[in-house]
């Protein structure tokens, strides 16, 4: 939230005055009614997920590149007839060579990756036993009454919990933030809604 947004949330509340929650959701966040339609949709990627993306793409590159040039090349030293003109073959055997380098590439970005998700899966830990001792459900909602509608739980909640978890880990970016929060707050609260 913007600190515009900040103020007027403060001043709403303090005056008790009834408004649509909605007012206060930027793109980051979904209307609770929305939420409960339909999954939630995360713009963050894990690490293992960039990890088999990159070598599904890899191995793709490769069978592909490697059959065309092998097809491509038979026609062109007269193995297999394939009705195109010479340069035309030359241009999609280059073609097929690039697809070959792609495919390296993505291996290669794969192989890095493998690090991240080492990197990736401490931190999930660090912040799952953080979490533990920090996030407790009943000391969550310690400030909210019978009379806080499920929208306004929703929003009052997952803002406190994305916000202590930025403070707590400064080295987490937004996506993954929101898509923590999202979760942490599907399995202690949503149930209960």
């Amino acid at each position: 939230l913007s600190h515009c947004d900040h103020c007027y949330f403060h001043i709403f509340l303090s005056f008790g005055i009834d408004y649509n929650t909605n007012f206060f959701y930027n793109k980051k966040y979904l209307n609770y009614n929305q939420k409960k339609e339909q999954p939630f949709m995360s713009e963050y990627k894990s690490a293992k997920e960039r990890f088999a993306e990159a070598k599904s793409s890899a191995w793709a590159f490769l069978v592909i590149g490697c059959a065309g040039f092998l097809i491509i090349t038979a026609a062109l030293t007269g193995i297999i007839h394939i009705p195109l003109s010479q340069f035309s073959l030359i241009v999609l055997d280059a073609v097929f060579i690039i697809f070959i380098g792609i495919a390296i590439l993505s291996f290669r970005h794969a192989v890095r990756l493998t690090g991240e998700i080492t990197d990736e899966t401490d931190l999930e830990e660090r912040i799952r036993q953080w979490a533990a001792d920090n996030l407790r459900p009943e000391e969550l909602m310690v400030d909210l009454d019978t009379n806080t509608t499920e929208e306004m739980k929703y929003f009052l909640i997952s803002e406190m919990v994305r916000e202590r978890l930025m403070r707590a880990f400064p080295e987490v970016d937004d996506a993954y933030a929101e898509e923590w929060t999202e979760n942490f707050y599907n399995e202690n609260f949503y149930s209960e809604l």
